[in-house]
């Protein structure tokens, strides 16, 4: 037998083969088309769910885009199994999760930081703008993308947080739009008239409008008799606009009482006899 009698007869079996596998090739053309257009369809009804749940928009399409890539690669699976029947669903299925095991191993902290920060996009327990206190770190939200999120500090500084410490810590929130509470310790020495000097103090931190809100009204309550003296704290809330700024807002509280404690001590000293 010739050489090109070897190839015609070779070209002859992939011919009957492809004849044989012509059906399982149009089964699967038509199963993988049935799969796009359910993926697409399932996609935008997704997409629409989470629109109408408030949810932001990049949320409800990264949501929308994770279920139609779920489906299409459940599809993929069905027609590898249909074009080839010797790859049973069981085989495919427990290579893919054996494999997925081992990526799930290989990508934890990766895998672990966008689930969290998929959660968090969808939960929204902080936004944009909204000044958060979290472990060492305080600052307003700028950013939150799915591995991370990004914060700046006080200093100007920008902490990327990963998100999976984020949803697994403690984290203090404070809206910008919403006044700050805050208490400070002041000590004053026994036989200080106590009413007079409250009735001073809150008329200092009043006195401080673009710090200190009127409402809730400021407050100023013993908290303990000490050796030293009568312990008090000074609780006030904060203008929102110097929520993320208590330091510098502390140390002008704290100078304008002392001015104001100076002040009643002067005045309560007798005059020197002429």
């Amino acid at each position: 037998m010739t050489d090109l009698e070897r190839a015609a007869k070779a070209l002859e079996k992939k011919g009957a083969a492809f004849w044989e596998m012509l059906p399982e090739l149009a089964v699967g053309f038509v199963v993988a088309l049935v799969f796009w257009f359910v993926s697409r369809a399932i996609a935008k009804a997704v997409y629409l769910a989470f629109q109408k749940a408030d949810q932001p928009e990049h949320v409800a399409l990264l949501v929308s885009r994770l279920v139609r890539w779920g489906l299409l690669v459940l599809g993929g699976l069905i027609v590898i199994t249909l074009i080839v029947p010797s790859l049973n669903a069981a085989s495919v299925f427990g290579a893919l999760g054996v494999g997925s095991i081992a990526i799930g191993f290989a990508f934890k902290d990766i895998l672990q930081n966008w689930l969290a920060g998929l959660l968090i996009l969808i939960t929204r327990p902080f936004e944009m703008g909204d000044h958060i206190v979290t472990g060492i770190h305080e600052g307003v939200v700028e950013h939150i993308e799915v591995r991370a999120t990004r914060v700046r500090l006080a200093d100007h500084r920008v902490a990327v947080i990963p998100n999976s410490e984020l949803y697994a810590s403690r984290v203090t929130v404070y809206h910008p739009n919403d006044p700050r509470r805050v208490a400070l310790t002041l000590t004053l020495p026994y036989g200080t008239d106590l009413a007079l000097a409250r009735a001073s103090i809150t008329e200092g931190l009043l006195a401080l409008p673009q710090l200190v809100a009127a409402a809730p009204s400021p407050e100023v309550v013993v908290t303990e008799l000490a050796e030293t003296g009568v312990r008090l704290s000074l609780r006030f809330w904060l203008d929102p606009s110097v929520n993320a700024d208590v330091a510098r807002a502390s140390d002008e509280v704290l100078s304008r009482i002392k001015a104001v404690v100076e002040s009643q001590r002067a005045a309560a000293q007798p005059s020197p006899a002429r």
